[in-house]
């Protein structure tokens, strides 16, 4: 079978004009929210485009309490509504980042609505007057295509998108699909998760080499139940794909528990995640598990994983992906968010490479001690430095910027 080669993220620059709020006298820069939507989630983080406007979804709010497609215009932070999500036959509930394609549209998931109420794949395009055109280019059912998704999709060249679900497929346990966008759309079921040691649960985006093999997580299943790293490569035999799990978190000491946010390459080509859990073994953190940032390093015959940091008692612990990585080789840099530490709502950090591969994160600033507060969904990072980002808390979603000193 041919393998397809996939497109190169984009990174955009542009810095944002927005209030200021009180920066802590922790921080090394300056931490900005830039707009904050009343009683809604948003799990999955913020894209931007060329010009430096900001995308996302939240997964409640509009007028069916479906959630919303949202641009946040920038300079001046001024919002506007693309698409309010109704539930059948549109969906409901999206948790994902969205993805743009380099002719502007923009594609996600939702996590329930359809026409089965478990789920679907949908596309948004450009219009005149600046409307923008929501179609659902596929529903799932639930059964052995899978159902509810709640990772982002991944874009090839040829006119698929890749994805995973956490429900559905021969086991009930999920599975990683391929639509076919570019005729009727076509939803093929590449694997089922869920056969014995293989990895179960929340999935993490999927991310591809350019040979177009996949690669991704699971937050539990494997040889120990605490999750698993997998590749997923297509064979010569008609149109299969065969899954290899690379690594099964063992729960032994300083290597991590429950990955979460999937995988991205550095510019050394290893794969890089953050584990929510595990990190140093016994009860040196305050909840016992702090987590910890590892690393897939490929290998002849095969790979192998390498902890880059295990948490202990630092003020900010329970990394969560995926993380944003610096391309130069020089420095590689890491930026992604705790789900717990600081002022009690979590921190943004950065992690530096050091010798003999180990990292050190360092605390670039802390969350608002607001109630329930989860910063999910990973950051990303333009040309110039700036850092965006997402977190939710029991009365309101918000979308920041973190703009580090000079």
């Amino acid at each position: 079978m041919a393998r397809t080669s996939f497109p190169g993220v984009l990174r955009n620059a542009t810095l944002l004009t927005v209030f200021t709020l009180a920066s802590l006298s922790a921080a090394r820069g300056q931490y900005r929210e830039l707009y904050d939507f009343p009683n809604s989630n948003i799990d999955g983080g913020v894209i931007l485009d060329s010009a430096g406007n900001i995308y996302g979804a939240t997964d409640e709010g509009g007028g069916a309490s479906g959630g919303v497609v949202f641009e946040l215009v920038m300079p001046g932070d001024s919002l506007n509504i693309l698409h309010t999500f109704n539930g059948s036959p549109d969906g409901a509930g999206p948790n994902a980042p969205l993805v743009f394609d380099r002719a502007g549209n923009l594609y996600g998931t939702t996590y329930i609505g359809g026409a089965y109420n478990a789920g679907t794949v949908f596309m948004m395009s450009p219009a005149l007057g600046g409307q923008w055109l929501e179609r659902v280019l596929y529903s799932f059912t639930g059964g052995p295509d899978g159902g509810y998704p709640q990772a982002a999709v991944l874009l090839d060249n040829s006119g698929h998108l890749y994805g995973t679900t956490t429900a559905g497929g021969t086991y009930g346990q999920g599975v990683v699909y391929r639509l076919n966008i570019s005729a009727v759309p076509l939803a093929t079921t590449l694997h089922s998760f869920g056969a014995p040691g293989d990895g179960i649960g929340q999935t993490g985006s999927l991310v591809a080499d350019a040979a177009g093999n996949l690669y991704g997580t699971t937050y539990s299943g494997g040889a120990s139940q605490l999750g698993t790293a997998y590749e997923l490569s297509p064979t010569n035999i008609g149109s299969g794909w065969a899954e290899t799990v690379l690594w099964s978190f063992p729960g032994t000491e300083y290597d991590g528990e429950n990955p979460v946010g999937g995988l991205v390459f550095n510019a050394y080509g290893y794969l890089v995640g953050a584990a929510e859990h595990g990190g140093t073994y016994g009860l040196l953190c305050q909840s016992g598990n702090c987590g910890a940032l590892f690393a897939l390093v490929p290998l002849r015959g095969g790979w192998s994983e390498y902890v880059l940091y295990a948490y202990e008692m630092n003020p900010c612990d329970h990394p969560v992906g995926p993380l944003a990585i610096e391309s130069s080789l020089e420095s590689s840099k890491a930026y992604y968010p705790d789900l717990s530490g600081g002022n009690g709502g979590g921190c943004l950090d950065e992690a530096v490479p050091r010798e003999y591969g180990e990292w050190l994160p360092e605390d670039l600033d802390y969350f608002p001690n607001e109630p329930g507060l989860q910063p999910n969904g990973g950051v990303v990072v333009d040309r110039q430095g700036n850092i965006y980002g997402t977190y939710s808390s029991q009365n309101y979603a918000a979308v920041y910027e973190f703009t580090p000193l000079d």
